[in-house]
């Protein structure tokens, strides 16, 4: 088995710590468990926990890789709508894109196609991939700092993933601290009744989004004695 460590909860970026019903060893960036023997065909349920010991300082200032990067062809209409946030300060350029997206442009589901920006204002409706790319474009283009997150939305106190749980979403700096954005569940800055969890940031490579781990080692590998 594989298992990504966590990077971000609500986005707060954490050291974290691995608990487990089983007895397991540490061995460099590896999980050892010991599960006993058992019969062929026989399954064994381990369940794996990730604890957070505390908050990372956060970054003082956007680094070449966390440049977010704007898309080549924008549409005269998404041009225009970014320029109609210009004038005003960097926290009310935040609220305000964040009260049109959730106003202007539905959630249709999940699709597996990845639309982009200018389709998702076009249409006025997206799946979560096309509500961070298209909010994350208004941001970018009025000098917020972004961060486009995939990972998972889990109802607090549930501890199982289900496919159904997986998101994409955005980070923002308000100048202050890196806060939530998500349209779709319509969240801004603090959740009360789910929990973020982020695993990757996407960046993009042409019309290809390829996910980028926060820190160099992201994932840790768990075997089965």
């Amino acid at each position: 088995m594989e298992a990504a460590m966590p990077l971000s909860l609500d986005a707060r970026a954490y050291d974290w710590k691995v608990e487990s019903q089983l007895p397991f060893v540490v061995e460099g960036n590896n999980v050892v468990f010991s599960v006993g023997d058992f019969a062929p065909y026989q399954v064994k349920h381990v369940k794996v926990y990730f604890a957070g010991i505390g908050a990372k300082a956060e970054r003082a200032a956007a680094s070449d890789s966390d440049a977010y990067q704007l898309t080549a062809n924008p549409s005269p209409e998404l041009l225009a709508l970014s320029a109609s946030f210009a004038d005003l300060s960097q926290q009310e350029k935040i609220q305000a894109i964040y009260l049109w997206m959730v106003e202007n442009i539905a959630f249709t589901g999940i699709d597996r196609q990845i639309e982009g920006a200018n389709a998702a204002l076009s249409s006025k409706s997206g799946d979560c991939t096309e509500h961070m790319l298209l909010a994350g474009e208004l941001l970018a283009r009025n000098g917020v700092r972004v961060r486009e997150i995939s990972g998972v939305v889990m109802p607090r106190g549930s501890d199982y993933v289900s496919p159904e749980k997986f998101h994409d979403w955005l980070e923002v700096f308000d100048g202050r601290a890196w806060k939530l954005f998500d349209s779709v569940y319509g969240v801004y800055g603090e959740s009360f009744d789910v929990v973020y969890i982020g695993f990757y940031k996407y960046t993009k490579v042409g019309k290809a989004l390829i996910y980028q781990s926060f820190r160099l080692n992201n994932s840790m590998r768990i075997f089965m004695n």
